[in-house]
């Protein structure tokens, strides 16, 4: 929603970069007057968490859902692949602070699987949903609910 977003971290072409731009606009402006920024760790209704996600794209959110004892963490991009649990240090091309991303997504992980909360990670294999067990200095997906 900044005039000019920073995305000099994204390692992808300037095309691609202006893309993202153009269509992220496109799509927010009809909905800017519906739109409330949040700051930090927000609860938007009951059972509905919005969690920073720093580093991915500008204003990154993870969503954590809670009912009836059982959570579900969508991990938004903070994770687009398995291999990210096994190597959560590597880099995702269109991450714009990988350093930052990084950080996030061992957070994010690490919360998951010590509250023992069911993922999704939109990106991964069908189904999407599972668990993340930890495992040493990283993390094991377990596909399912």
């Amino acid at each position: 929603m900044s005039p000019r977003p920073n995305l000099t971290g994204l390692r992808v072409p300037d095309g691609v970069k202006q893309s993202l731009e153009n269509s992220a606009r496109r799509c927010l402006a009809g909905l800017h007057h519906q739109l409330e920024m949040v700051d930090g760790e927000t609860e938007i209704v009951p059972g509905v968490r919005l969690l920073p996600a720093p580093g991915h794209t500008p204003g990154h959110l993870a969503l954590l859902l809670d009912s009836g004892g059982e959570q579900l963490l969508n991990l938004g991009d903070a994770a687009v692949h398995p291999l990210h649990l096994e190597h959560p240090e590597w880099e995702n091309g269109f991450d714009v602070a990988p350093d930052r991303a990084a950080a996030t997504r061992r957070a994010l992980l690490a919360r998951a699987a010590a509250d023992q909360m069911h993922v999704m990670a939109f990106h991964f294999p069908f189904p999407s949903v599972g668990r993340v067990e930890k495992r040493n200095a990283a993390w094991e997906w377990r596909p399912g609910w």
